[in-house]
């Protein structure tokens, strides 16, 4: 497990295609896989969202990158405002979208353990009826999403981050 200052980056980030999306003069936005999501490798470890952050700022090494202005939806927020902490004079603007930077409430924590635990024992089926309404609400896409869900791994699903 990770925590403040580490600089470990998990290297199926490096070795996965990161996609420039756009360039415009000397600014580009680089779209990158974190641990467990897109085409990321699976190592079996539990992460934290200081992990993610880690490996977020060895990308910048990387790609060579000094300073970024950081965008994050959701929970890609919260391992940029742990990004911006943990170094940040390498961050130039931090832009977070549906985030928050208070710690979940309990209950909330028990909840979500409940749904990683339901997707893991009985598969998407099990957490659909709640999930989908509740993230997408559009009843015409939800078939859409169930599939992916679907051809997810259950051990394999983005479960073991403790955050």
């Amino acid at each position: 497990m990770g925590s403040p200052g580490s600089r470990h980056i998990a290297p199926s980030i490096l070795r996965e295609p990161r996609r420039t999306v756009a360039r415009a003069g000397d600014f580009r936005v680089v779209v990158w896989d974190e641990r467990l999501h897109g085409r990321t490798e699976d190592d079996g470890k539990t992460y934290t969202y200081w992990d993610s952050a880690a490996d977020l700022i060895g990308l910048l090494d990387h790609l060579g990158v000094r300073q970024a202005a950081l965008v994050g939806h959701s929970q890609g927020g919260f391992l940029s405002m742990r990004a911006a902490l943990l170094a940040p004079e390498r961050v130039k603007a931090l832009v977070l979208i549906d985030t928050t930077s208070v710690a979940w409430p309990l209950e909330a924590l028990a909840q979500m353990r409940g749904v990683s635990e339901g997707f893991r024992g009985a598969g998407p089926e099990a957490v659909a009826p709640v999930l989908l309404g509740m993230l997408l609400g559009q009843p015409a896409i939800h078939d859409q999403w169930l599939a992916k869900w679907r051809a997810q791994p259950r051990e394999g699903s983005p479960t073991r981050c403790r955050y």
